[in-house]
């Protein structure tokens, strides 16, 4: 082709001394390339690691943009792919065999004779899946920007982590993702270039991808907002007090929590007590916001509090078990009530068996 700028093909006097040539069985094509310096570099150690990072980019890529010929699909057969005598394992970006993934229904455009099939999916919270689950599915470039828009033509994923320019990237989106079929008939509509790295959405499906979006933005921040409101609701002795007030939402530690304020009570004098609230009030005021949205934003499965000391578990339970059964309430209720506390509810084995051991001695008291 290049000596003469025409579709011409070579046939080899003795195709068995092509390399791998053996591998082709009676049928098939074989592709080889050579001389593939932007990959194999060198011969050194760091020329050697460079290129098994390169393959490993290439089994990642190539389980995400053929996901679903290896996971095969209703009417089509499923294909295997193997690289260095390896199969490929299909990577489903919308993690949709799990039971916590939310998936909308599928909704059909026409454009001209042809159809665009559009399907929204919300992916788990963390914390319903397991770390690996979680890791797996946020892709190298993590889940903030994995979002949006996930463009398949004739089921290979062609563009996606997308919006279109019709949407930012944001922290409480990042579980929103749109599976968009497209039949390769309708490449001018979408304005998809040869190398398939770009393509603009028609009018007809834009304004209704806009509509989605507002959707699958509320969906997908209800999973990280209702779960906050439910551990608020469900936390009836929080050590932090979430308040909303004029547009404003503030965090301030509990000043009637068993802990704080039997340890305010204690202290003898006036200006102690006030001293106290104030050392309260400061670090009310002085919590690490932006490191929190950012750590949470990145790896929100390792972000996590102090490990407690079985001596300050101790406490807390003893302290809180006398304040609670002081106002009236009895044993039974106070188990209800604990596990949805916080210090007791991340460590919930090691409380049970502490308020445990306090029952059985009041009944030996008794």
């Amino acid at each position: 082709m290049a000596k003469t700028d025409e579709w011409l093909v070579e046939i080899p006097d003795d195709p068995d001394t092509i390399p791998c040539a053996d591998s082709l069985g009676e049928k098939g094509t074989l592709v080889l390339w050579e001389n593939l310096d932007r990959i194999v570099r060198d011969t050194s150690e760091e020329g050697f690691a460079h290129f098994v990072r390169r393959m490993d980019e290439a089994r990642s890529h190539l389980e995400l943009v053929f996901h679903r010929f290896l996971s095969g699909e209703p009417g089509h057969r499923k294909i295997a792919i193997v690289l260095n005598n390896r199969p490929l394992e299909p990577y489903d970006p919308f993690h949709s065999s799990h039971p916590a993934t939310i998936a909308g229904p599928i909704e059909k455009i026409r454009v001209g004779m042809q159809e665009v099939v559009i399907q929204t999916f919300t992916l788990p919270h963390h914390r319903k899946v397991t770390p690996e689950e979680w890791e797996r599915h946020s892709g190298a470039a993590g889940y903030v920007k994995n979002q949006g828009f996930y463009l398949y033509r004739q089921r290979r994923l062609i563009i996606y982590g997308t919006w279109f320019g019709l949407a930012r990237q944001t922290e409480l989106a990042k579980l929103a993702r749109v599976r968009i079929d497209i039949p390769n008939g309708l490449d001018s509509e979408w304005k998809i270039d040869v190398k398939k790295a770009s393509a603009q959405p028609p009018y007809q499906v834009r304004e209704r991808l806009r509509r989605i979006i507002e959707t699958m933005g509320a969906n997908s921040r209800r999973i990280y907002t209702a779960r906050g409101q439910k551990l608020i609701s469900d936390n009836r002795l929080p050590v932090w007090n979430r308040i909303q007030d004029k547009g404003e939402i503030i965090y301030r530690i509990n000043c009637d929590h068993p802990l704080v304020s039997a340890f305010h009570s204690q202290l003898q004098s006036a200006q102690l007590q006030r001293t106290f609230k104030d050392i309260l009030e400061i670090m009310g005021s002085a919590l690490p916001m932006d490191s929190l949205f950012a750590d949470l934003g990145g790896e929100p499965d390792k972000v996590g509090g102090n490990q407690l000391s079985d001596e300050a578990l101790g406490h807390a339970v003893t302290i809180t078990v006398a304040q609670l059964q002081s106002s009236g309430l009895g044993m039974t209720d106070i188990k209800r009530m604990l596990p949805f506390a916080e210090p007791f509810r991340s460590n919930w084995d090691r409380a049970e068996s502490l308020i445990d051991h306090m029952n059985a001695e009041g009944d030996e008291d008794a």
